[in-house]
């Protein structure tokens, strides 16, 4: 859900700067008149979809961080920093650009701040809280996305290419890497046992 949702917002910000810089570069011939409003209300549903999303992982953070699990490496939050914050170069970039040149995108640069300090500090806050939990009847991820994996939905598990690559019955694949979180060998063997006791082909 957070990936859609990510991937809706980055659409919406995208079609805002394409819109932005045909409204700045009026010589193209395409007068936008509408350019005021589009300016109020793409920020704040673009907003709206963000604020679903932040409730969304900061209440299932909150749900889980007392489940035991198996914690994040500082390998996996280093990736998880990685790709939390890559798209925030991309947001400071376009706020400079647009607050020089555009006098109305101010609402839509502080909506992008407000993005970016959220997403850093629920790495600073969520840190001590990122696992992978193994039940009966799912795998959870929690890093700066979280996902379950519902073993009814598993069509087979191959430990290989340094971790693990989960195979479901929708064709999507998810792969866990070794040391993205903490007692390999451990979850491994979580893994291997509830996949056996689900009768879910195992390929190592």
């Amino acid at each position: 859900m957070n990936s859609l949702l990510n991937w809706i917002n980055n659409t919406l910000i995208l079609i805002f700067v394409v819109v932005s810089f045909f409204h700045h570069n009026y010589d193209y011939g395409w007068d936008i008149y509408f350019y005021k409003e589009f300016t109020l209300f793409l920020p704040l549903f673009i907003s709206l979809i963000w604020l679903f999303k932040t409730y969304s992982r900061w209440r299932k953070l909150k749900l889980l961080t007392a489940e035991k699990g198996y914690k994040i490496s500082s390998g996996g939050f280093k990736k998880s920093l990685f790709k939390e914050t890559l798209p925030f170069y991309c947001y400071l970039f376009l706020i400079i650009i647009l607050l020089l040149y555009i006098s109305q995108t101010v609402l839509f640069s502080i909506v992008l701040i407000i993005i970016i300090l959220e997403g850093l500090l629920f790495l600073r806050w969520g840190r001590k809280s990122f696992k992978m939990i193994i039940t009966p009847k799912t795998i959870i991820i929690l890093h700066h996305l979280q996902y379950f994996i519902f073993w009814d939905k598993v069509k087979s598990i191959s430990f290989q290419y340094k971790g693990v690559l989960i195979s479901l019955s929708s064709n999507k694949q998810i792969y866990i890497a070794e040391n993205d979180f903490l007692d390999f060998k451990e979850w491994k063997k979580d893994i291997e046992k509830q996949a056996v006791l689900k009768e879910i082909y195992i390929h190592n």
